[in-house]
């Protein structure tokens, strides 16, 4: 029986995906498969995925047509046998210790969410941690939902974040949303959960690139940021208003921020709309003990126009 799926989404990383293989088959163990979701390369890494299931009996190599993330992760999640689906991204890699947390924590607990610190690594930069600070072991779902909600704490990425199979089935990622993929859906899925589970401890490597996604938004891609951030806002309602607040005050910064850094086509209006909302949940943010100092100052100068 297979007790864990590795999804991992290839696209066009040639340069990575050795690094990002090796890491997970130095430590496969036959109860454990590995999905590598080809979406349309390029490149050799189609090729070099393929020579990797060639090796390994328990590596799957799926090449369709390209989709995007949200579309590579979905269509690895439904071929997975696994009764977890993890999903990790080709530029990243795992920490030594990774399965073995894992499956420790699955045979003894057996949570629906498993939750695990990383460590943020760049070229000629030192990895550094970044740490969910609540205790190791069970977390309740509340909190686990208002923590991921507020985006302070913790963020929503989906690959610390490892979940029963029919968790990601029954909150597949959205296939027309091509940034913020995991923010999206993240916390519907949550929603559907009962137990979560914390390892206090960095078991998985990101790799910030200098042409990632992520780092690289025009101004519309910041406004849709804002636009999501609003929609989980709505769909989480006011029980969670306090944080979902927090959350969209930070995407509301990003486009000021992005604004002030140049004046882009039909930017003007919707940046002049976020600086209203950060104005009238201004009050709500600052008073949040989990927001930093930092984050508070940057909220006021962006409700000033001083940015």
């Amino acid at each position: 029986m297979i007790a864990l799926s590795i999804v991992v989404p290839v696209y066009n990383v040639e340069q990575y995906i050795d690094r990002c293989l090796i890491s997970i088959c130095n430590q496969l163990a036959s109860d454990i498969e590995v999905i590598l979701v080809d979406d349309g390369s390029s490149d050799s890494s189609g090729k070099i995925c393929d020579e990797y299931a060639d090796k390994y009996s328990n590596i799957y190599v799926i090449h369709q047509k390209n989709k995007g993330l949200s579309g590579a992760r979905n269509s690895g999640t439904k071929v997975a046998k696994g009764k977890y689906v993890a999903y990790v991204d080709s530029d990243d890699w795992l920490d030594r210790q990774w399965i073995e947390q894992i499956m420790q924590v699955i045979r003894a607990d057996a949570p629906d969410i498993i939750v695990f610190d990383f460590s943020v690594s760049a070229d000629g930069v030192k990895p550094k941690p970044v740490l969910y600070r609540r205790a190791e072991g069970i977390i309740t779902k509340e909190q686990f939902l208002q923590d991921v909600a507020k985006d302070v704490l913790i963020q929503s990425f989906v690959w610390n974040k490892i979940a029963k199979r029919e968790l990601w089935l029954q909150c597949p990622f959205n296939e027309q949303v091509k940034c913020l993929e995991d923010y999206e859906m993240i916390c519907r899925m949550i929603q559907k959960a009962e137990t979560v589970y914390h390892i206090a401890q960095p078991l998985y490597y990101y790799w910030q690139r200098e042409i990632s996604l992520v780092h690289n938004h025009d101004f519309n891609q910041t406004w849709n940021s804002f636009q999501l951030s609003l929609q989980r806002e709505k769909e989480l309602g006011l029980k969670y208003k306090s944080c979902t607040a927090v959350a969209c005050c930070i995407q509301a910064y990003r486009v000021c921020r992005k604004y002030a850094e140049k004046a882009y086509d039909n930017s003007f209006e919707r940046s002049k709309e976020a600086r209203k909302y950060l104005r009238k949940h201004l009050y709500m943010a600052l008073k949040d003990v989990d927001v930093s100092v930092t984050w508070k100052l940057k909220f006021i100068m962006a409700c000033i126009g001083i940015l």
